[in-house]
């Protein structure tokens, strides 16, 4: 995603890219994770505030040959994302010369809670959800249900960096 020229040495911009990972589960429904890229905007070092930015996941479904047409289906699933290795580890974006910005990714309710999203291992947890398919006549018939997840992204104050954009890649992953 490309960023502006900054225009003081003061400013810094932040962003990052989610990379998507699909995985289907046992059933036979299908189910595709959408994400836009999410912009955290401009830094200013050192800040005595944290960045806030919100982002969104959204996962859709739908039935397919071997699910149930005549009932409805509560399909349950999960979204995680790689790269931190517990809550207490934030997850860093790369810059000029090596120099790297921390920033954390928290769920929001009720797809979680509050905590630090991530694999669901040391304090993380993965945002779950759930996509009600309805009964159908046929295949023909069937619509995709999406489902949005919210999430929160911070780069904490107190942080003082090098003037330049910071970007990062994630793989978000969906398992139903």
């Amino acid at each position: 995603m490309p960023l502006n020229p900054l225009k003081t040495g003061a400013r810094r911009h932040a962003a990052f890219l989610l990379l998507l990972c699909a995985v289907g589960g046992a059933g036979a429904s299908q189910c595709t994770l959408q994400s836009p890229d999410l912009n955290l905007g401009t830094y200013t070092t050192p800040s005595t505030l944290d960045t806030l930015a919100g982002g969104r996941v959204t996962v859709a479904c739908i039935k397919t040959l071997g699910d149930a047409l005549g009932l409805d289906l509560l399909l349950t699933f999960t979204v995680s994302v790689d790269g931190t290795a517990s809550a207490a580890t934030p997850r860093t974006l790369g810059g000029p010369s090596g120099s790297t910005l921390a920033y954390l990714l928290t769920t929001v309710p009720p797809a979680g809670t509050g905590k630090v999203w991530g694999t669901g291992a040391g304090g993380t947890e993965v945002m779950t959800g759930q996509a009600l398919l309805p009964a159908v006549l046929s295949l023909v018939s069937a619509q995709p249900v999406a489902v949005p997840l919210l999430y929160q992204a911070r780069i904490p104050a107190g942080q003082t960096v090098r003037a330049g954009a910071y970007t990062g890649t994630l793989t978000v992953t969906l398992n139903f």
